[in-house]
């Protein structure tokens, strides 16, 4: 398991979701911290590679060397105690995403000894529990909160402070912009599908200015700058 999932970030924390192929790539770029999927991420792979998702996940984590955080089901406390077991004895890479909930809370107090994911955070008093529960990551949803007329960057300002070793890594991030908020509000980082990873690393400007370079580029034939 990579030291900076038990350490505080000294970096942003740049973690994706989605098709597998587009994930190791992404990976490949060495800016990829950790692998994040959802109940429809786990659909989409095990309807691409015919196997359970967690076998593909385990995949990516021998591929990559990068954690993959696995949301558990549940729904009740056994049940995700019983999951998450289950996929860290598969590969200690697996690592457990536990929805928001009395029951989800409870089976992450019981999970200290692992890197816990709380998913779907939706007011700072759900913050709080995660926080008294020892998550050590705490992922609202970004967009779909402000779709619903809620205010995610409060939300995200308000539960950085709780706690200086529970880490905000919010989802649902559909723009640059909002990743760019999120990062203003007090996250750490986020979890970004991987067109959106693509579309981070390029700007038109940026783009611009390379082309307006190389008419000087053609002058500088036969530099190994060049090949």
């Amino acid at each position: 398991m990579s030291d900076l999932l038990v350490t505080p970030a000294v970096r942003p924390r740049l973690w994706v979701a989605g098709p597998v192929d587009e994930i190791l790539a992404a990976a490949a770029t060495g800016l990829v911290e950790a692998v994040v999927t959802n109940p429809d991420v786990l659909a989409s792979w095990r309807e691409a590679d015919g196997v359970p998702p967690e076998r593909t996940a385990a995949r990516i984590a021998g591929d990559t060397g990068l954690p993959v955080f696995l949301q558990l089901r549940g729904p009740d406390r056994e049940s995700f105690l019983r999951q998450a077991a289950a996929i860290r004895a598969l590969d200690p890479r697996l690592l457990p995403k536990i929805p928001a909930t009395a029951e989800g809370f409870s089976a992450a107090a019981a999970l200290r000894d692992a890197p816990v994911l709380i998913t779907a955070v939706a007011t700072l008093a759900q913050a709080a529990a995660a926080a008294a529960a020892g998550a050590r990551f705490l992922c609202p949803y970004f967009a779909r909160m402000r779709d619903l007329g809620m205010d995610p960057a409060r939300l995200c300002f308000e539960a950085s402070r709780l706690s200086a070793a529970m880490e905000l890594v919010p989802a649902s991030l559909r723009t640059v912009d909002d990743f760019e908020l999120a990062l203003r509000s007090g996250s750490t980082g986020g979890i970004v599908f991987t067109g959106l990873f693509r579309e981070m690393l390029e700007h038109d400007n940026v783009l611009r200015a390379m082309d307006g370079f190389e008419p000087a580029w053609t002058k500088c034939s036969g530099s190994i700058l060049c090949t």
